[in-house]
């Protein structure tokens, strides 16, 4: 098989043409049929919607590939913890998550905080004390910080006296605290795909009579009247939630 060794983008243009671009606009996604990213084989490419390529790479149980797409589609927090759950449990029952190599490799080293000392003492309790004598443990060292972003997006922790020394609106400053809502607003500035971190405050993620699944505001959900299972919408996780997403 011949080698190639270029941009596999290109390589599908030069073989078959312009990628196809979506009713949205955006381009179609170039798919490794055999799941090699490094073999760029014009016959192991093919041009799929982000849809199609997401269906792809869920029916092969690539979950690890569902999560980086759904960070492109229009899916809601819970269906992204889902997806993240389901390939987190995949790689604990392979043995290829990382948790399980470093947790490994700290308790052969006898680093590992859970271990316990010939006195029946904590090891984590003796490795902290070091860390805070030393001041290298992270609490110490992001006490007197702030995390910011600046108004390009850039993230960095300031010292509390820089941060406290700059006056005006908020939307002025050099930097904005990062959870706040000027913070949130630069933090997509570089990555307009993240998800914000606000937009669950003050609602519930229900599920509705036909599946669907959404946030409503605390004031929806509790306006609804009669008996649950009645409602159009309902808590996902109570009883009538996961009826109906069993039914499905």
């Amino acid at each position: 098989m011949t080698t190639y060794s270029k941009n596999y983008r290109k390589i599908y243009e030069e073989h078959f043409g312009p990628i196809p671009v979506d009713s949205s606009g955006k381009k179609y996604h170039i798919h490794h049929i055999d799941g090699d990213r490094n073999n760029n084989d014009p016959s192991n490419l093919v041009a799929l919607t982000i849809q199609e390529h997401y269906d792809v790479h869920f029916s092969q149980g690539d979950y690890g590939a569902c999560f980086m797409l759904a960070k492109y589609m229009k899916m809601t927090p819970e269906e992204m913890t889902n997806i993240a759950t389901i390939n987190a449990k995949r790689r604990l029952a392979e043995g290829t998550h990382n948790f399980i190599n470093l947790n490994q490799k700290r308790i052969s080293e006898g680093t590992h905080n859970f271990l316990k000392k010939e006195d029946g003492s904590s090891l984590g309790k003796e490795i902290s004390m070091k860390r805070s004598q030393n001041g290298t443990h992270v609490w110490i060292k992001n006490k007197d910080s702030v995390p910011c972003y600046n108004k390009k997006g850039v993230y960095v922790r300031i010292s509390k006296e820089d941060y406290y020394s700059q006056t005006g609106p908020m939307d002025e400053w050099e930097w904005a605290f990062n959870t706040s809502k000027e913070g949130e607003r630069r933090r997509l500035i570089n990555d307009p795909s993240l998800p914000l971190l606000r937009t669950t405050k003050g609602t519930v993620p229900c599920i509705s009579k036909t599946g669907e699944t959404k946030r409503i505001t605390k004031e929806e959900y509790h306006s609804q009247t009669g008996p649950m299972y009645e409602w159009e919408w309902v808590f996902n996780m109570s009883k009538e939630g996961k009826l109906r997403k069993s039914s499905l």
